[in-house]
């Protein structure tokens, strides 16, 4: 399956794992990679892809790895290039944008965040205070920005605001 194609699913994913062949080893991407080692337990090594305007975290995990995870659990599917399996533990959007935030684009300007010099935020380097704001600040436009607003549901839209304004007054 194409990377697009696989990041888009990604997206909405609230419930399963996603192992994708990737040449020797699996790959999950985004949710599925959170669910993985957090359900799991696994040493994050964790790697960011930016591919063709999509940002994405993955990790790989050989097949012998991937066994013995997924020995115990009971499987939704399996074929030669994906496996997919109920996730077992709820989606936690705040926990996953706090595991993600260390593969963002930290050092990125405000331009390569905001399309427009008009959206852009008033980013400072003033404080660690600051520093942590426009932090929280890109993590709000990424997830705005990775939201597939066209293909979600009224009731995926609507958890989706709600989860935004849990974010920002946890923020």
């Amino acid at each position: 399956m194409e990377l697009e194609k696989i990041l888009t699913a990604e997206i909405s994913n609230t419930t399963r794992m996603n192992f994708w062949r990737e040449d020797a080893s699996w790959r999950a991407y985004n949710h599925s990679a959170w669910f993985a080692v957090t359900r799991f337990g696994l040493d994050d090594r964790s790697s960011r892809l930016v591919c063709d305007g999509w940002e994405s975290v993955y990790i790989s995990l050989s097949d012998e790895t991937l066994d013995v995870l997924l020995a115990p659990i009971n499987m939704v599917s399996r074929m030669a290039e994906r496996i997919a399996l109920d996730a077992g533990i709820p989606f936690d959007v705040n926990a996953y944008y706090r595991w993600k935030s260390p593969f963002a684009p930290v050092e990125a300007s405000a331009s390569d965040l905001f399309p427009g010099p008009d959206l852009a935020p008033p980013f400072s380097s003033a404080s660690s205070r600051q520093k942590n704001c426009d932090m929280q600040m890109r993590l709000l436009w990424q997830r705005v920005r990775d939201f597939d607003l066209c293909a979600a549901s009224p009731a995926v839209c609507a958890d989706f605001v709600r989860q935004l304004k849990d974010f920002v007054e946890d923020a």
